[in-house]
């Protein structure tokens, strides 16, 4: 998506060459810029310039802290039961329980301590926000994404996704392996059962299939890891002794 039209104006969009969003011009002049880090993850948020917002994470798309535009950390992120979607957030030094749907979308915040509700989320079957009690109090929103109060986007790993178009504003980055010919559909025009927190269209699942999925994929990342640092490992000792080839390393 590279514009949209509106009876109050016309948004840009601008992306990177890995398909990350890094810009919108909104239709009253804000211009919105995203800070992406090697990973794609979205760890900072300018308004019209001025940092306003950082994320911290664990790994992607998990944040684990929020920041504010100095780098103050103004919230910190429990995950527990739900994969991608936290159970707690510890913010003014008040500790709040997260509410959350079969999708992962974000519906109440709890103080944990009073039982007082802090904020409380509507949203239509395809994630417009219908109702907001307390907008920006934290960040996630429909399926567990991170919303973005002034472009109304929800950002999922490395894709935006648009919940007044029912679409992603860039293309599966899997192009046509996802299994879907339409490369900018999300979850198979199923929001309602479905969720796709991979950004990929073939992960489109219900929630307990999805953690199903990671935790079988957990042993094999964990694997890989090993691996990963296995080699690194075996490279720097070559590099240490150039007098020794290890032949039997790049044989396996």
């Amino acid at each position: 998506m590279l514009i949209k039209i509106e009876p109050t104006g016309t948004t840009s969009y601008n992306y990177d060459v890995y398909g990350n969003l890094r810009g919108v011009t909104m239709a009253d002049g804000t211009v919105i810029e995203y800070v992406i880090d090697a990973g794609n993850r979205r760890i900072g948020k300018k308004v019209n310039g001025a940092l306003v917002e950082g994320f911290i994470y664990k790994d992607q798309p998990e944040p684990v802290a929020e920041l504010d535009g100095a780098g103050n950390v103004v919230a910190r992120i429990v995950y527990a039961s739900k994969g991608h979607v936290p159970d707690y957030m510890v913010k003014g030094g008040v500790t709040y329980r997260i509410i959350s749907d079969h999708l992962g979308s974000v519906r109440l915040v709890v103080n944990s301590a009073d039982g007082s509700i802090a904020q409380r989320i509507d949203y239509d079957e395809y994630g417009i926000v219908v109702n907001d009690t307390n907008p920006g109090f934290q960040p996630f929103g429909f399926a567990g994404g991170l919303y973005d109060q002034h472009t109304k986007l929800t950002r999922f790993g490395a894709r935006d996704y648009d919940a007044f178009t029912g679409r992603w504003t860039s293309k599966d980055p899997i192009g046509f392996s996802g299994g879907d010919v339409n490369l900018y559909g999300y979850v198979m025009n199923d929001p309602v059962n479905l969720v796709d927190t991979w950004f990929v269209a073939h992960d489109a699942l219900t929630y307990d299939e999805e953690m199903e999925l990671r935790k079988k994929l957990a042993p094999k990342e964990a694997e890989c890891e090993r691996k990963a640092k296995l080699a690194k490992n075996v490279c720097e000792w070559a590099e240490d002794t150039p007098w020794l080839d290890p032949p039997w390393f790049y044989q396996h």
